[in-house]
């Protein structure tokens, strides 16, 4: 056993406290990270053009990792979960990209796939942005 007293232990820990632009990160990572797991329920309809089902699957498999580890980094202060989740969210983003270059993709597809990669951009650096702040 530790002679250690909890006002020791408490001292010695710190805790994570992430900025305003951190949390709207998470925020949006979060939405980001539910936005590719409803996406499963919209398959693309049999010859037209739009993701394809096994893209759809890996984004519902990523969606569900990209909310556990953004919830897990926010709430636990965990920095390396929260590297995951940014990971996790470029991967999915990366899906998109065929819909930015191929030509015979419809303009709304185009623009979500757009969306998407901007917004990822956006909540990865929001995330990942050093929050100068710990207490302990």
């Amino acid at each position: 056993m530790s002679n250690r007293s909890d006002s020791d232990l408490s001292s010695e820990a710190t805790v994570q406290r992430y900025s305003p632009a951190n949390q709207v990160g998470f925020v949006l990572t979060l939405l980001l990270g539910l936005f590719a797991v409803v996406l499963i329920a919209f398959p693309t309809p049999e010859g037209e053009v739009g993701p394809p089902l096994p893209v759809l699957l890996f984004g519902t498999i990523a969606g569900v990792a990209i909310i556990a580890a953004v919830l897990v980094g926010w709430l636990r202060g965990s920095r390396a979960a929260i590297r995951a989740a940014a990971i996790m969210l470029v991967l999915t983003a990366i899906t998109a990209l065929p819909g930015l270059v191929t030509t015979d993709v419809p303009a709304p597809l185009r623009a979500t796939a757009a969306a998407d990669v901007l917004l990822t951009i956006i909540a990865v650096v929001l995330m990942l942005k050093p929050s100068g702040r710990s207490s302990s």
